[in-house]
């Protein structure tokens, strides 16, 4: 980026973001149409990934930082990490702290 461009970045959070993946691809949309030549867009999430699989792909595709919300308990938490990506994070989460 050279120093005519802008850096502008966009955060969706609050409640389960992806419940409302309509506004995340309108907004993504809309950012890229907008700004190509002069305005550079990240774009972030804070999930409960409960939706993950079904959006991981898109999120990936627009460089996406995703934050995880891990709102339950430690066991609760474990579940539902581990169900959604058995075998890429149940090497991770047996690293956790907690686990030890």
């Amino acid at each position: 980026m050279n120093r005519n461009n802008r850096l502008i970045i966009i955060g969706f959070y609050g409640g389960e973001s992806l419940l409302n993946f309509q506004v995340i691809e309108k907004t993504v949309n809309y950012c890229k149409n907008m700004g190509a030549d002069h305005l550079e867009f990240n774009f972030n999430i804070t999930t409960n990934a409960v939706l993950l699989d079904k959006y991981a792909d898109y999120l990936v595709e627009n460089n996406f930082k995703i934050l995880f919300s891990l709102d339950g308990d430690e066991k609760g938490n474990y579940l539902k990490i581990c169900s959604m990506r058995q075998k890429e994070l149940k090497s991770y989460v047996a690293t956790w702290p907690w686990k030890t």
